[in-house]
């Protein structure tokens, strides 16, 4: 599959820098005095090209490879460092410093998760400001992305609770202050 210059350019655009095609036509150097829409008219052609549409999922899918083998580095990495930072802590009876490590792991490990407790009465909306109701709402938001992440979230409601995120290991909170 052989592109053009410039077909090239708006696919590394599109696929890897993440421009919108608009965007990536005028950077690949198509647009020399072009109307806007005339713009996202022939980048819309260019994109839907068997070629180069085939060239941005090539680029994407070696990009997500690469991001993915990124991650499990750095995972390993951080890992390590956690386990470094905990060790040396605990030679030096730094317990806070060693607890603080070891939370560090568990959370980047999946062993510690965070424990999330949003409530509030549906009858007591009526009485919220709109400040109350965009933290509720964000509360919420981020009740959502935890559960999505695997965390263990306390759904039950009760009136007048509010975000409580610390650290659980099988049900306990851990407390970061206690000597080991």
């Amino acid at each position: 599959m052989e592109l053009t210059l410039l077909q090239e350019k708006f696919a590394q655009g599109v696929a890897v820098e993440g421009l919108d095609q608009h965007a990536a036509y005028v950077a690949a150097g198509y647009s020399a005095n072009m109307l806007p829409s005339t713009i996202d008219e022939a980048a819309s052609r260019l994109a839907a090209d068997s070629k180069v549409k085939a060239r941005i999922i090539e680029l994407k899918a070696a990009l997500t490879t690469e991001l993915v083998a990124n991650h499990a580095w750095n995972i390993s990495e951080l890992l390590t460092e956690y386990q470094i930072n905990a060790l040396g802590a605990r030679k030096d009876k730094q317990w806070a410093a060693s607890n603080g490590a070891l939370t560090g792991y568990g959370k980047a490990s999946g062993l510690v998760v965070e424990k999330l407790t949003v409530a509030v009465e549906p009858s007591n909306l009526a009485s919220l400001n709109p400040e109350e109701i965009r933290t509720m709402i964000e509360q919420r938001e981020r009740m959502l992305s935890l559960m999505e992440a695997g965390a263990t979230v306390d759904t039950e409601m009760e009136a007048g609770t509010t975000v409580d995120t610390e650290p659980v290991v099988e049900g306990e909170v851990i407390d970061r202050a206690q000597e080991p």
